[in-house]
C-alpha cells in the first residue's frame, strides 16, 4: 500500500506526510507479521520513502516481516525555498510510527513493538525518536512501543561536534538545526540527557565506518547506552561506502552489514 498519509498541513506535499506499507504474504493460518519501518537519509534535504527501497522491500517480505518506508519534512536545499530544523523531521517520524501503531489491527500487522532503523540522517532521527521520550509522548506512545532501533552510519549523536567540524558538515548541520547551541544540545542523544535507566532505551545496533573520530563517536554513543542499562551492540562496516551500507541492508550477496543486522533484527522481531 503506497502513499498513506500519516499527516495532513494545509500547504505542505502530502507526499512528505505519507509511508509506505509493504506486507508479506502469509497463510491464513499464520500470525499477523512484526512491523519493521525504516527512516530514509539524505543530509535532512532530500531523500525518499522509495529510494533504495526494493531490496529491503524483498528481504522483509521473505523474512515474513511487514515494512514501512517514511517520509518526512525536509530542511531546505541550498538556494532553494525555505525548509524546516529540528525538532520537526523528529516529530513527523514519532507521528508516523504513532499512526502505524494505531492502525496495526485495520492491516493486519503486529506493531506492539516496532524495530526502527534509518541510515544516515534518517539514523540520526531514528535515534533521537527511540532515546528522546519527548516525540512518542507527544502523541500519546512511549518508548515501550519500540523493540530495538538499529543506527546506520549517521555522526548525529552530537550536533555541536559535527558543526564544530566546519566546513561542509557544518553547513549541514546548521542547515537542520540551526544556529543555537542549546538546540544542538537538545538535539544531541550524547548530550541532552535522555540516555538514562529511567527511559528504558531500547537495544541498538550501532553500524559505523569511515575515520576513527567518526567510529569513536559511534563507541562513546554505544558506551552511553551500556550506561544507561540499554543492550547496544557497535558493528564496524569497514570496508564499505556511505552509501554501501544503506545498499547492504537486504542484500543476499553482503557479508559485512548483513551478518549483524539480521540476527539483531531477528531478536527483535520475535
Amino acid at each position: 500500500m503506497l502513499d498513506l498519509r500519516y499527516h495532513a498541513i494545509a500547504g505542505v506535499d502530502p507526499n512528505l506526510l505519507s509511508l509506505d506499507l509493504y506486507l508479506p504474504t502469509l497463510a491464513p493460518s499464520c500470525a499477523a507479521p512484526p512491523l519493521v519501518v525504516y527512516v530514509h537519509g539524505g543530509a535532512w534535504v532530500t531523500g525518499d520513502k522509495r529510494s533504495q527501497i526494493a531490496t529491503k522491500v524483498r528481504y522483509f517480505a521473505d523474512e515474513g516481516l511487514a515494512f514501512a518506508s517514511l517520509n518526512y519534512r525536509l530542511s531546505a536545499m541550498p538556494g532553494g525555498a525555505a525548509g524546516v530544523q529540528y525538532p520537526t523531521h523528529n516529530q513527523d517520524v514519532a507521528r508516523a510510527i504513532a499512526w502505524l501503531r494505531e492502525r496495526a489491527t485495520m492491516y493486519g500487522y503486529r506493531a506492539e513493538r516496532i524495530t526502527l532503523f534509518g541510515h544516515s540522517a534518517g539514523a540520526g532521527i531514528a535515534t533521537l525518536v527511540g532515546t528522546d521520550p519527548q516525540f512518542l509522548a507527544a502523541h500519546g506512545r512511549s518508548l515501550a512501543d519500540l523493540s530495538c532501533v538499529a543506527s546506520l552510519d549517521t555522526e548525529a549523536y552530537d550536533v555541536a561536534a559535527q558543526v564544530a567540524a566546519g566546513g561542509m558538515v557544518e553547513m549541514v548541520y546548521r542547515n537542520a538545526f540551526g544556529s543555537d547551541p542549546m538546540v544542538w544540545t537538545r538535539a544531541s542523544p550524547m548530550l541532552n540527557g535522555t540516555l538514562t535507566a529511567a527511559n528504558r532505551v531500547p537495544p541498538f545496533l550501532v553500524v559505523t565506518r569511515g575515520t576513527a573520530a567518526r567510529r569513536m563517536l559511534s563507541q562513546r554513543f554505544v558506551d552511553a547506552l551500556d550506561a544507561a542499562g540499554s543492550s547496544a551492540t557497535l558493528h564496524n562496516a569497514e570496508p564499505l561506502s556511505h552509501e554501501g551500507v544503506n545498499d547492504a541492508i537486504g542484500d543476499p550477496s553482503d557479508a559485512v552489514v548483513m551478518p549483524a543486522f539480521a540476527p539483531f533484527l531477528a531478536r527483535c522481531a520475535r
